[in-house]
């Protein structure tokens, strides 16, 4: 039996922050003792044998204790003493407090990640498609299928929408988990887009300097004609109409 003073010393080990929402200790009748000593059955919740033979693991999605309607995932750790197993140690953390605590960070916080168990196919952590909750439930047997084996690979698929995502998965060096990361193609090819759309405009105001240099070029080889032809029929002494204007304009009149 667990002392009170073991107790407290073994609930110390964790700390309840952000990520981890409870910590307790799972007993062999089946009793979970909370943090303020408080003893809460866990029936139909938990199984301390089933548990206890695993060891030290991560559970998949499990109901709250306190709310039947709300899943966790739990850490154990075994509380051994002379080489005897005298209870589990566990802390809880919820889906959504993972989701945001490992959310990544690139493609400027647009992508979303999933944690899966391969075994049971479960999405333990979904923020990227509240629709699915299983492998069997995916558009794509084949994707199923490479989650569950383990591979590492890209993909590209079709949302109802119409709108195309890039997935990304690997295996997770926790239990039998895999993580898929999906982002849109809007997002991936944004920064192009960006680039494009500077190009274009670039092209544009290209163009329009061209169109411009071209009339520059055409009215100052106009001005440039005048000019010569104003210099060949002027008298550069007296500016008067020269020979080759009188020449000319007698020609006209003839």
């Amino acid at each position: 039996m667990l002392t009170f003073v073991e107790v407290s010393n073994y609930l110390a080990v964790y700390d309840v922050n952000s990520l981890i929402s409870n910590v307790a200790i799972l007993t062999p009748e089946n009793t979970c003792i909370q943090l303020r000593g408080t003893k809460i059955s866990a029936e139909n919740v938990m199984d301390y044998k089933k548990e206890a033979l695993l060891g030290e693991h991560i559970s998949n999605l499990q109901p709250s204790l306190t709310n039947s309607n709300k899943m966790v995932i739990r850490s154990f750790m075994p509380i051994r003493k002379s080489g005897k197993t005298l209870g589990l140690l566990y802390a809880e953390m919820s889906p959504e407090n993972i989701a945001r605590a490992w959310s990544p960070t690139i493609y400027n916080n647009s992508c979303t990640f999933c944690i899966i168990d391969r075994e049971s196919g479960e999405f333990l952590v979904n923020n990227w498609n509240a629709e699915v909750r299983n492998l069997n439930e995916l558009p794509s047997e084949s994707l199923g299928e490479s989650i569950r084996k383990g591979k590492t690979t890209f993909r590209e698929i079709t949302e109802k929408d119409g709108s195309q995502t890039y997935l990304s998965y690997m295996p997770m060096e926790l239990e039998k988990w895999e993580v898929l990361v999906s982002v849109s193609q809007k997002e991936v090819f944004k920064k192009a887009h960006e680039v494009q759309n500077l190009m274009m405009k670039f092209l544009f105001v290209l163009i329009l300097l061209l169109v411009l240099y071209l009339f520059w070029m055409l009215h100052a080889n106009r001005l440039a004609v005048l000019y010569e032809r104003r210099q060949a029929n002027t008298d550069i002494l007296t500016g008067l109409q020269n020979r080759n204007q009188y020449e000319r304009s007698d020609l006209y009149l003839c």
